[in-house]
């Protein structure tokens, strides 16, 4: 087995300018003033490209480096990458300002607290989620065809979750509709890797769910289901703290690991932590760091597991999602506008993302995170692979 590299998201290892506030908010209300103004339709691409000088990020150097993370998966959940929320417009001068190394790509989310018009549910197989379907795949294949030496994986994973029912009795319907959108998925991946030259090729892949009622691909018979018939064109990422926060399915995957062939299906995996807390494990996104000590020797069994029983090896790559709880890790410069300005504190908690920050770390614990994975990768090319 060749040495495994990391990644982390792009959101988690990114340093924004406090000017990104304003971007958003300027953003936001243009879309609305344009549902009243049609005229507004002819100068939209201009808008757009000129806030983007305003909406400037770079990445932490005290994540991403030598030693450090070799990488990032590139978030297309990011509001500037996109305009106009039926058409999908892609903002082209984003691609410039894109930059790596990026191991693999993540399709927009369900809810989007920034732009809520945004939303990409690939359980609602409508025209706007087949407009969205091509437009974030070829945003991925515009930056490996403008910035090739960027990408650091041959054929780059893309990450799409299973979609949301619209109720419990919708679910089997549901999941009816999420393989359509898989079979978009995969026509327009085929159409778009022909159209950019036959060169680097995207591996679509289907996110197991955490634990929510209505939210697709929580179980493991529901996420082989859900790709069932396409396994040559679109493959599995696994999120180890989601598959925590679900009960006895882990004791299920890792028998399917173990007896069945979800295995060589499974490419990708996404690290972090569900820590339990009052019988309730939570999806809480926690550090490696943050795990109790009677759970890190189960952990480091778990994931010594997965990779050797998938085929996460051959990709190469891990995803940590540990974010900072921290703000000024990711806006160094922000002081206390926070407090001052009420739109800005508004934003920030409309974004959820500091929702579960007594359970997460700071950028000491993201680093922390990254070495614990290292080490318990470290550990495996001392002991025979399981065939």
């Amino acid at each position: 087995m060749s040495e495994m590299k990391y990644a982390i998201s792009s959101y988690q290892a990114s340093l924004f300018s406090v000017t990104c506030f304003p971007y958003i908010l300027a953003r936001s209300e243009f879309e609305k003033a344009k549902n009243k103004t049609i005229l507004l339709d002819k100068i939209e691409k201009q808008f757009n490209s000129f806030l983007l000088r305003i909406g400037r990020s770079v990445l932490n150097k005290k994540l991403i480096g030598p030693e450090l993370f070799d990488a990032i998966e590139l978030h297309l959940t990011d509001p500037r990458m996109f305009y106009n929320s039926l058409e999908w417009k892609i903002n082209e001068k984003m691609i410039d300002l894109v930059r790596g190394p990026i191991s693999s790509f993540h399709a927009h989310m369900e809810i989007d607290p920034l732009l809520r018009k945004y939303a990409f549910n690939p359980s609602d197989n409508s025209l706007k989620t087949r407009k969205a379907i091509r437009s974030q795949l070829e945003t991925a294949y515009k930056i490996m065809h403008a910035h090739p030496n960027m990408i650091v994986t041959e054929n780059p994973v893309f990450v799409f979750h299973g979609g949301v029912a619209r109720s419990d009795d919708d679910r089997e319907m549901a999941l009816g509709r999420t393989r359509k959108s898989i079979d978009e998925i995969v026509t327009m991946n085929n159409q778009l890797w022909i159209e950019y030259g036959r060169d680097r090729k995207l591996i679509p892949t289907i996110e197991n769910s955490a634990s929510d009622k209505l939210f697709l691909c929580q179980t493991i018979d529901e996420w082989k289901q859900a790709i069932q018939g396409f396994e040559e064109e679109i493959k599995l990422t696994l999120d180890y703290g989601h598959i925590q926060t679900m009960g006895d399915e882990k004791d299920k995957l890792f028998k399917e690991l173990r007896e069945g062939t979800i295995g060589q299906h499974i490419v990708n995996l996404h690290l972090h932590y569900s820590p339990k807390v009052s019988h309730e494990t939570l999806h809480a996104h926690a550090a490696l760091s943050m795990i109790p000590e009677d759970k890190v020797e189960e952990f480091q069994n778990d994931i010594k597991e997965i990779i050797s029983l998938t085929a996460i090896r051959e990709q190469g790559y891990i995803t940590l999602e540990v974010p900072s709880k921290d703000p000024f890790d990711y806006m160094p410069t922000l002081g206390h506008i926070i407090k001052r300005f009420s739109p800005i504190d508004k934003i920030i908690k409309a974004t959820g993302i500091f929702d579960w920050s007594p359970y997460r770390g700071t950028i000491e614990d993201q680093l922390a995170s990254l070495e614990i994975a290292k080490g318990i990768m470290g550990d495996m090319f001392s002991f025979p692979q399981t065939e």
